[in-house]
């Protein structure tokens, strides 16, 4: 049923979205340079394989045919787990929001494939640590629970670094799309605690086909969710990424780009991977907040992205376009340091567990504190009475 959902208009006619932009942009940074050829594999409709180098023979493959029409590149029908070519046939291979898709059935083959036909370089994107139970929705034909957009799997750097084996480097690592705000990042993690399912009008459920995607809470429990969001411990958003989503560039037999025993850097440079220009900049604590800085007025051509960049154990992290908290200091993450990089996955979040608990009842009792209309207090009691949380003032 997967190629039903596939098959629809409406995922491929829309235009792009912004992080989609974005993610385009940082994906041309990672192309090599002299690349000759290159496969776009899961292509969809072409956004980002139209955007590859003019000069490169680029080939656009995915099982949609509705989806090809829109590619202007050479295009060809063909499935990720018997990828159409000879054997390193391209020199770079790239897989764009694909690998999250497969089914567990054919995944090991799909990745065995991606290395089969390329001869250097494998590229992908993923969305980064991404709440996949926030996404489930249930068929209402049916009764069968899935994800709104077929994915299967979500990634954080310990699954990108046992992604392919040790014959395959990770280069570099960009992270991109959306910057997701504290409060959408909590309000996910909210309906994810209390169970909440989501919907989405072009699912299509992989068991029986039918786009039936069911309502399971109305629109003013959805608003309160929301409001309960504002009032978690804002200085949690950072030490919990914000990106929506992660490039990496892999290299065949590839040699660190600096040993592995230099120590860690942390930069700021301007303009593109390839031939990033060092930015003169000074690191600062203030408080609890990291902070890089330095003149911007003098950073060259103001249309130049700047990015922060850890060298570490040889591989590069890019984090494009930092936040400013003044004029002349951009913030640097808290989750973004080679230390804390190393620890993230998905199982491990601050909605699972105790802490999940904990962090719910903190923002209860946050929100407590304040005034609120009576029709959110009439729906804040029944949300509370839902998760059984009985010493609570709302309501009474």
């Amino acid at each position: 049923m997967d190629k039903v959902y596939y098959q629809q208009a409406d995922l491929w006619n829309r235009p792009p979205q912004p992080y989609q932009i974005q993610l385009c942009t940082d994906i041309l940074k990672l192309i090599p340079e002299r690349i000759e050829s290159v496969l776009d594999m899961g292509c969809g409709n072409g956004y980002v394989t139209n955007a590859l180098p003019k000069n490169a023979r680029v080939v656009g493959t995915d099982i949609s045919t509705e989806a090809l029409r829109y590619v202007k590149r050479l295009r060809v029908l063909g499935s990720i787990s018997q990828i159409p070519f000879h054997d390193r046939s391209f020199d770079l291979v790239q897989a764009v929001d694909v690998i999250e898709h497969i089914p567990e059935a054919n995944y090991s083959q799909a990745l065995r494939e991606l290395k089969r036909v390329t001869r250097r370089y494998i590229l992908v994107s993923i969305p980064f640590m991404e709440n996949l139970s926030s996404g489930f929705t249930k068929c209402g034909n049916c009764g069968k629970i899935y994800h709104v957009n077929n994915h299967y799997r979500s990634f954080g750097m310990i699954e990108l670094f046992q992604l392919f084996e040790n014959k395959w480097t990770p280069k570099a690592f960009i992270f991109s799309g959306d910057t997701v705000s504290p409060q959408e990042l909590f309000f996910r993690a909210l309906r994810t605690r209390l169970g909440v399912l989501t919907e989405l009008d072009v699912a299509v459920c992989p068991l029986c086909g039918a786009r039936a995607s069911t309502r399971v809470i109305d629109s003013k429990t959805n608003h309160a969710l929301y409001v309960l969001a504002r009032y978690l411990p804002p200085n949690l958003v950072l030490s919990y990424p914000n990106r929506s989503e992660c490039v990496v560039l892999f290299e065949r037999a590839g040699q660190p780009i600096n040993h592995p025993n230099d120590p860690e850097m942390l930069q700021l440079v301007s303009g593109e991977f390839q031939e990033p220009k060092l930015v003169p900049a000074v690191i600062k604590y203030y408080g609890e907040q990291l902070v890089m800085e330095t003149d911007l007025a003098r950073c060259g051509n103001p249309r130049d992205s700047l990015s922060l960049v850890w060298k570490s154990g040889g591989h590069l992290y890019y984090y494009p376009n930092p936040q400013r908290v003044s004029r002349n200091q951009l913030l640097v993450p808290a989750w973004f340091s080679p230390r804390n990089l190393q620890t993230l996955t998905p199982s491990n979040t601050f909605w699972n567990g105790d802490r999940g608990k904990d962090l719910l009842l903190t923002a209860i009792q946050n929100m407590e504190k304040e005034t609120l209309s009576r029709v959110l207090t009439k729906t804040f009691h029944l949300i509370l009475k839902r998760i059984g949380w009985k010493n609570s003032k709302l309501g009474t």
